[in-house]
């Protein structure tokens, strides 16, 4: 069981920081996965580099928002709703 946590887990990578360079995009995944993908990134991020791990995050949402297929349209709708506090 080490021998596999010790290949996998960036706690144990020689340079845990070069496991997140750069934020993922969505390219040909599907939203979900596209999602699944960026909450995997955020927590190694915030493992490895001590940031936040969820969208929650207004920065983390506009990266989110922007790395989509559709950004330009995604963001132009979101624009309105994101700005209603309800």
């Amino acid at each position: 069981m080490k021998s596999i946590i010790f290949k996998s887990h960036p706690a144990y990578h020689d340079q845990p920081s070069t496991l997140c360079t750069t934020y993922p995009k969505q390219r040909d995944l599907t939203l979900l996965e596209y999602k699944m993908t960026f909450e995997d990134f955020l927590q190694v991020r915030s493992m490895v580099q001590g940031y936040s791990r969820t969208l929650d995050d207004e920065s983390k949402l506009d990266i989110f928002l922007n790395n989509m297929k559709y950004a330009d349209y995604i963001n132009r709708v979101a624009r309105d709703e994101r700005r209603v506090v309800a």
